[in-house]
């Protein structure tokens, strides 16, 4: 999952260059001048993807459609800058990989950027990215909840789950579908009450618990209770039944929780421990339904884990096997399809002192479509790093003439440390300042208030250093 809360931006740094590269939920941007000249983005097929018709960006429709033909409704919340939205969708969310649920459900795309879903986003939010809903079209009420990646059998199981009446699955089932609810409705420490008594009344062999867990650690984190998230993976049995996503995907969050810990409290290095322990062998040898993405994020979370445990050796080892995945999973493929493995790619060519590499790579990126912004926003944040500022800039500039939505915000955090770096520090106030209106007018479904609160603290630094 892209880092929302749970799956983390490899080597999730406090830096300005690192946060917008795979960081979740950021986003933002200035409005007061910036809403007349942010662009619109292309329509959107509703034609077939991998044997799945969706449709896109249209609830009303989709709910009417679900009504007549008397289905529920799964729903995709997706950015075009999230590489395991992109992932899923081309590997996973397949005719063929999941046969017959194209029969079964209305298909619905929501793209978290546009202005036209803040009000869909506000009623049903996205707690990583991708979020997946099941609806029923009365309501609609939620029937299930899903956060980041999934592999096909998982997610042949969270259907048929979801077309049950909660009370038709017993207890277990019951509870989850509570505290789907909850955690839509921003209620995350009941919502992580809820998951907990149905991991605790669930059989021991119970398949869902993997993907529970991790709906759980996500509302125990957005609860502001690291603590309660770190002490449910120390007290996950080793050896525990786990899909290999889950686990990723649970480790990251044990991660993202033990930093949250005090130092001095001695479950932090424990919980980095076990993380290590279970993302290794995700990393070093994969599994059979990881895709090269879910594999890439695996290697990522164990390089920040090796990283926080002082082994620099071991963190170099995982990312050298990271680039080793991502290389191989990116041969022959087109650009459009390409281009979900570049935020992981260059980042970790980046970790390796091979910047430049990612820099030819990005260039060619954007030659090769011109019409997306990710590229020339990737190119600008590597050139951040390696002290390119001219390049980044001019990089930056093409990104915020294509980019639209809460994404912009981060192009103007970035083009903000890229003139302070060229020494243009009034220059850089201004994008601050563009970044601040932006976030500031964005709709409620898309409002950042920890991202807000970050800008208006660095604009108050930069000012104080003129």
């Amino acid at each position: 999952m892209t880092r929302a809360t749970v799956r983390r931006p490899r080597a999730w740094v406090p830096l300005v260059w690192v946060a917008p590269l795979l960081a979740g939920c950021v986003a933002g941007g200035a409005r007061a001048h910036a809403v007349a000249s942010s662009p619109t983005p292309p329509p959107v097929s509703s034609a077939g993807a991998r044997g799945i018709a969706w449709i896109q960006n249209d609830p009303e429709a989709a709910f009417a459609r679900a009504r007549a033909e008397h289905k529920l409704v799964f729903v995709d919340l997706w950015a075009t800058w999230c590489h395991t939205c992109l992932s899923m969708r081309e590997f996973v969310l397949t005719d063929a990989k999941l046969p017959g649920v194209s029969a079964r459900f209305v298909f619905l795309a929501i793209d978290g950027d546009l202005e036209k879903n803040a009000e869909f986003l506000r009623r049903f939010p996205a707690s990583g990215w991708p979020t997946f809903y099941v609806l029923s079209p009365d309501g609609p009420r939620v029937r299930g909840r899903w956060i980041g990646a999934a592999s096909p059998a998982q997610l042949a199981r969270f259907f048929a789950d979801a077309e049950r009446e909660p009370l038709a699955g017993g207890e277990v089932a019951a509870l989850v579908a509570a505290a789907d609810e909850l955690a839509a409705a921003g209620r995350p420490a009941e919502a992580a009450e809820k998951y907990g008594a149905a991991l605790d009344r669930a059989p021991k062999d119970w398949p869902r618990a993997p993907d529970v867990r991790v709906a759980r650690a996500e509302a125990l984190l957005r609860a502001n209770d690291p603590g309660a998230c770190v002490d449910m993976a120390l007290a996950t049995a080793p050896g525990a039944p786990f899909a290999p996503i889950s686990a990723s995907d649970e480790a990251a969050a044990t991660l993202d929780c033990a930093e949250r810990l005090p130092a001095s409290d001695p479950r932090r290095r424990r919980a980095v421990e076990r993380a290590v322990a279970t993302l290794a062998p995700l990393c070093d040898a994969g599994a059979a339904e990881l895709t090269p993405d879910d594999r890439g994020d695996a290697c990522g979370s164990l390089i920040d884990a090796r990283t926080a445990l002082g082994d620099a050796p071991g963190a170099r080892r995982a990312a050298e096997t990271r680039l080793a995945v991502l290389e191989d999973a990116v041969r022959g493929l087109p650009d459009d399809v390409a281009l979900l493995y570049d935020p992981a790619l260059s980042e970790t060519l980046l970790s390796l002192d091979r910047g430049n590499e990612a820099v030819v790579l990005l260039e060619a990126r954007a030659r090769a479509l011109p019409d997306n912004y990710n590229p020339p926003y990737h190119l600008a944040r590597v050139a951040l790093k390696l002290g390119r500022f001219e390049l980044g800039l001019d990089a930056i500039e093409r990104a915020l003439a294509l980019a639209y939505g809460p994404r912009r915000a981060n192009a103007y955090a970035i083009k903000a440390e890229l003139l302070l770096g060229a020494g243009r520090h009034d220059d850089a106030v201004a994008a601050l300042e563009a970044e601040l209106a932006f976030l500031a007018a964005l709709p409620e479904g898309q409002k950042r208030p920890e991202t807000e609160r970050k800008a208006h603290e660095r604009l108050a630094a930069v000012r104080a250093a003129r």
